[in-house]
């Protein structure tokens, strides 16, 4: 069984996309705890009666994308503005390498039927 590589590739990108704003999210509550960090510090919602962060499935969530219970609005706004920053340089150098794969993917196509052409007159000719 093989997997795609351009589905791999995606599926870990957004994962590790989420993993860096959950880390992001959870240094402002580091900085809010300490009273270095006081704008915005206000708590947004609670679902901990949802999915407690105590929980083996809350703890899960926390550890893969930075899942809090009581998010303050800062942790929201980094975690957003982290989410959004990632999603649109990766689109910025993703139009770019886009035009250099293409380009590299003819020189193989122009390479790989040179190949074929000179096995094909290599084992005409019996080399």
């Amino acid at each position: 069984m093989r997997i795609p590589p351009r589905a791999l590739f995606a599926t870990t990108t957004v994962l590790i996309t989420l993993l860096a704003a959950g880390m992001a999210a959870q240094a402002v509550a580091f900085l809010e705890r300490a009273n270095w960090l006081t704008p915005l510090d206000t708590a947004v919602w609670d679902s901990a009666w949802l999915l407690s962060e105590t929980s083996i499935a809350g703890r899960t969530m926390h550890t893969l994308i930075g899942y809090t219970d009581q998010p303050t609005e800062m942790q929201i706004l980094v975690y957003v503005a982290l989410l959004l920053m990632t999603v649109i340089l990766m689109r910025l150098t993703g139009s770019q390498r886009s035009d250099a794969s293409s380009q590299s993917a003819d020189s193989l196509i122009r390479c790989d039927s040179w190949r074929s052409r000179m096995r094909a007159v290599c084992t005409f000719e019996k080399c």
